[in-house]
């Protein structure tokens, strides 16, 4: 298997996962734990701040979900096309920085939700 193919199928797959958890923390079913969600301090601090926080980045996750999950599946169409690797990456890099910057807005919202629901 190639690189690119990994790259493409494991975001794919982490995509569609993502969404999964995104979807669960929305409806506030993501129990605390210390494995999956948002975990810092702020949203660490009692329950309540806990189910905030992942309320609040819930929209922010399912969206870099999206990303990761249409990236890919536009990423494994370039790799069936026989896509260059400089071609592959023009196109997943911008993906993976618009991947982090959702993910730097989501625990932006859990971190500001989380400090609402503590005070």
């Amino acid at each position: 298997m190639t690189t690119p193919l990994l790259v493409a199928s494991l975001m794919v797959v982490l995509g569609s996962l993502l969404g999964v958890i995104a979807w669960a923390a929305g409806g506030r079913r993501l129990h605390p734990n210390s494995a999956l969600g948002i975990r810092t301090a702020s949203t660490q601090v009692s329950d309540e701040a806990w189910y905030s926080g992942q309320a609040a980045a819930a929209s922010w996750t399912g969206r870099a979900a999206v990303v990761l999950l249409l990236g890919g599946l536009v990423l494994l169409a370039l790799v069936g096309a026989g896509a260059t690797l400089v071609g592959f990456n023009l196109v997943a890099l911008p993906i993976f920085g618009l991947v982090i910057w959702l993910f730097v807005r989501s625990v932006r919202a859990a971190d500001e939700a989380a400090g609402r629901a503590h005070d």
